[in-house]
């Protein structure tokens, strides 16, 4: 070889260590940021003209698809489960202090404490207080839930608007992206960005990406629906808001296609959106049911009938509902009852009511003796509230929807239904530590695969010291060389 070919060959060595030295410090400077990938210079043939360094990153398109899809799984697991753990902390879960079961079971002790001395008012404010405690619970409860569900449906509006302005983004990044590729440009860096947006959009909602030629990217929800191509696709949320009772909210709407709510035509499997209107639809919905019947079966339970035996309807007794003006039919859940359960008013002193009404009863009709049990007004009479006591015991008719038999006691109800509600959300709570176990492992190979090692880097730039001075050594040489041999022409 030629000394001009030697030193060609020298210069090269020594531009392509100095690129690579310039992208090892590159690398870096980025292995703290957990969206950079690895980059590397592109091998390319040796040639006597200089051309600038082709730059290429580290990717894994199988792991990083696999990695976004557990992003999707995890955050939909993740929100079902803390809106569960709202739901249990509502009610305490079954034998904690504020479960309806408990506080039914308090409300009998206090009865039954009551009948012990009829006469003693101090012990009959107890059993008002334990009912008033009771129906409290289970008003406040339901209101909880309404807003729980409402902020849903708020939510699910903003999260549209988020992805929106993701889609944006990513569209904003995939037209440079690819005027860069044409251009020759080392776009690795917007890759990266964008990268990291659709993982943001895959917290959303289940996507699916298809790289083109380019660089350029289409996405998709996981159940087919067009988000991006070219362009962004419109996110729209016809929301419900304010929720009613039993109602059920608004749809998720992908470029006109409804993926999530009543009537889905695509419907997305992950993310939060389907994380929450699952829940928006799904448990607080089947809350909200349960509560609305235990209201139900305490003002079936604590009913009054006609004492004469006379022929008249049954009526709410100690508890009713505000416009309550009928007994609700038996077996059949009345959506909203629970948030209008209440004492009635005629036992209640504080709102100018006889508490020995409780003793004597025709709470439901104070004017009308023919509901009255102690028609004598004995101070000592014990069998009404002994029947109170027991009325929380005795079956009454289920509606057959909530799944729990055709005929239960309130308090079995009561304590079987939230034990289904936290059943549930055990088996959310397992799935969501399983999900969370997915994405951090994906995410731990994916990194392993196109991040940034330090010692890697170091070791490299050792190499490259070394390959630089040999280099640099070479030209010295061939420099010597060159001024030996014009001496010698000389």
């Amino acid at each position: 070889m030629s000394l001009s070919g030697v030193l060609n060959t020298a210069r090269y060595a020594l531009d392509s260590a100095a690129a690579q030295t310039a992208l090892v410090s590159r690398n870096i400077a980025g292995a703290g940021d957990a969206t950079y990938s690895r980059k590397l210079v592109e091998s390319r043939a040796y040639s006597t003209e200089y051309s600038a360094p082709q730059i290429r990153r580290s990717e894994n398109s199988a792991l990083f698809a696999r990695a976004t899809e557990a992003r999707s799984e995890a955050a939909s697991a993740s929100v079902l489960k803390d809106g569960l753990t709202q739901i249990r902390a509502l009610f305490g879960g079954d034998g904690q202090e504020n479960a309806p079961s408990t506080l039914i079971s308090s409300m009998q002790i206090a009865l039954r404490s009551a009948a012990t001395d009829p006469s003693d008012r101090v012990l009959a404010g107890r059993a008002l207080d334990a009912a008033k405690t009771l129906a409290n619970s289970i008003r406040s409860s339901a209101a909880a839930l309404s807003g729980q569900r409402n902020d849903i449906e708020a939510r699910l509006g903003q999260e549209a608007d988020k992805l929106n302005g993701s889609l944006a983004s990513f569209e904003n990044l995939n037209s440079r992206i690819v005027a860069g590729t044409r251009l020759g440009q080392d776009t690795t860096d917007l890759r990266d960005q964008r990268d990291e947006v659709l993982r943001g959009i895959s917290d959303v909602i289940g996507v699916k990406a298809f790289s083109r030629a380019e660089n350029d990217m289409v996405l998709q929800t996981d159940s087919g629906v067009l988000m991006f191509e070219t362009r962004a696709r419109p996110i729209s949320y016809q929301s419900g808001s304010p929720l009613q009772a039993g109602q059920i909210g608004g749809r998720f709407m992908v470029d006109g296609v409804a993926v999530a709510g009543p009537n889905a035509v695509m419907p997305t499997s992950s993310g939060l959106v389907h994380g929450l209107i699952s829940l928006r639809d799904g448990a607080t919905l089947d809350a909200e049911a349960k509560l609305d019947e235990t209201a139900r079966m305490l003002i079936s339970a604590f009913r009054e009938k006609d004492q004469t035996a006379g022929g008249k309807p049954d009526i709410a007794g100690l508890f009713t509902a505000e416009g309550l003006t009928s007994l609700p039919p038996d077996g059949v859940r009345v959506s909203g009852l629970a948030r209008r359960l209440t004492i009635a008013d005629a036992v209640d002193p504080a709102k100018g009511g006889n508490i020995n009404l409780l003793r004597d009863g025709g709470i439901g009709a104070a004017a009308d003796i023919d509901y009255r049990s102690n028609t004598s007004g004995l101070s000592g009479f014990t069998a009404r509230l002994n029947l109170l006591a027991q009325a929380t015991d005795q079956p009454v008719t289920v509606d057959p929807n909530e799944g729990l038999g055709a005929s239960r006691s309130v308090a079995d109800f009561s304590a079987r239904a939230f034990g289904v509600i936290e059943e549930t959300r055990r088996t959310v709570t397992d799935k969501a530590e399983f999900s969370s176990i997915v994405l951090q492992r994906s995410t731990q190979s994916l990194a392993a695969e196109t991040g940034v090692s330090l010692d890697a880097e170091m070791a490299r730039l050792l190499e490259l010291e070394r390959s630089y001075s040999a280099s640099a050594k070479i030209i010295s040489v061939v420099d010597a060389m060159y001024d030996a041999l014009l001496s010698a022409v000389r």
